[in-house]
């Protein structure tokens, strides 16, 4: 992913995990690092473009791919096309 677009996702979400604010992992504490996530899958033809991305912290973008993908489907961080 381009950085200019890394950072223009970040800055529009304030540099914050957007989780909480979607109602997902409302029990998780974020921690680590921001990532910039596909809500898009790349999978599902997702693009590396701000009305495709999401700032998730660590914890909230490993909570969203590895352990609560349906969570994360309800909270519309990952759009299945």
């Amino acid at each position: 992913m381009p950085e200019s677009v890394r950072k223009a996702v970040l800055s529009r979400d304030g540099w914050q995990c957007q989780a909480h604010a979607r109602g997902f992992a409302l029990d998780l504490p974020c921690w680590g690092h921001n990532h910039v996530h596909h809500v898009i899958l790349r999978s599902q033809g997702g693009l590396n473009i701000p009305e495709h991305l999401v700032t998730l912290c660590q914890a909230h973008h490993i909570q969203a791919h590895d352990i609560d993908r349906a969570g994360a489907e309800r909270a519309g961080l990952i759009v299945r096309s």
